[in-house]
């Protein structure tokens, strides 16, 4: 049986954890030459990166910033990779109560949840075709 993924380079956002730990190890089991996971804090991400094994890469990134996909694109780099796959999947989910939810707890969710998925799938599709030549599937894995 055929691995879906192999030799493949994959970015999972929100990686370390949850749903995004498990599309990361489901990229590595099905021969993931790589993947990229991203995630706000170093520690959740190392413990990940150790938990997945070889293949797995930590990238601290914020996916509301369009400043951090530089972080990213030049770390892909290093590593001599071409960018196949992005499973755009961060996002949070916080317990505010409709009425009490300040603009900036609305702000945060949005950004994180909204914003984060436009920028690595819509605006990214222009920057990878400018680092690398060929297709990149973007999935969002919505929140």
């Amino acid at each position: 049986m055929a691995s879906r993924f192999t030799n493949q380079v994959a970015v999972v956002t929100g990686g370390s954890s949850g749903i995004g730990y498990a599309i990361a190890k489901a990229l590595l089991n099905e021969g993931a030459k790589r993947v990229f996971i991203t995630g706000r804090t170093s520690k959740s991400l190392d413990l990940a990166t150790t938990e997945l094994g070889k293949g797995a890469i930590s990238v601290v990134s914020d996916v509301a910033k369009l400043s951090y996909l530089q972080g990213l694109k030049a770390k892909i780099e290093r590593h001599g990779d071409q960018l196949d796959v992005i499973f755009a999947n961060a996002g949070i989910a916080e317990n505010n109560q409709f009425d009490g939810t300040s603009e900036a707890k609305f702000d945060k969710t949005f950004h994180i949840n909204v914003k984060g998925g436009f920028l690595y799938c819509a605006n990214p599709a222009a920057f990878v075709k400018k680092w690398w030549v060929g297709s990149v599937d973007c999935i969002d894995c919505g929140q």
